[in-house]
């Protein structure tokens, strides 16, 4: 709706009082609130926001390097629960607004499978890439027991020459002579 067709209706005041304004109220812009990526990121998008045009362009201090305005209405942010409701407070202040629609979000829908399918391709171990493939490379040793022919583990080996009867039950990893 253009911001100039409700201009009129009532007289202009000021925000927070009841007093009508000496000078031109710039327009009221009623948008969608921002998304704030730390602070509940999309849970808090559904509030409206009524904020002002710039009336005056922004001044840098020289000395500090801060920025300040002589705009009074930059500092103004009303939020609303929905945009009715704030297009009702500015026709009833008398002030002229802009409605901005947020261009609508299409989420982006990424199945399991592609990215399962970046992440193995993305490798380049073939035991992953075959695996992914459903062709499952077994290897030549994978019938005995820790790749030793005879069946008999290394690690268990060990275990039974470093662990008499009388000694700790603490494996150095190596063996009493």
């Amino acid at each position: 709706m253009p911001a100039l067709e409700n201009v009129g209706k009532a007289p202009a005041r000021l925000p927070g009082t009841r007093f009508r304004a000496a000078s031109a109220v710039p327009v009221a812009r009623i948008r969608r609130r921002d998304v704030q990526v730390g602070r509940g990121g999309r849970a808090f998008d559904r509030a409206w926001v009524l904020e002002f045009e710039p009336a005056a362009r922004t001044l840098v201090d020289p000395l500090m390097g801060w920025s300040g305005s002589a705009d009074p209405w930059r500092t103004i942010t009303l939020e609303f629960p929905d945009a009715r409701s704030a297009i009702d407070f500015a026709e009833q202040q008398g002030w002229a607004w802009e409605l901005v629609e947020a261009p609508l979000r299409r989420p982006a829908i990424r199945p399991y499978e592609d990215t399962l399918r970046e992440l193995l391709t993305s490798t380049t171990s073939p035991l992953a890439l075959a695996a992914f493939d459903g062709n499952a490379i077994v290897p030549a040793d994978a019938g005995t027991a820790g790749g030793v022919e005879g069946g008999t583990d290394p690690v268990e080996e060990a275990d039974l020459e470093s662990f008499p009867a009388s000694d700790p039950p603490a494996w150095t990893g190596t063996a009493i002579p």
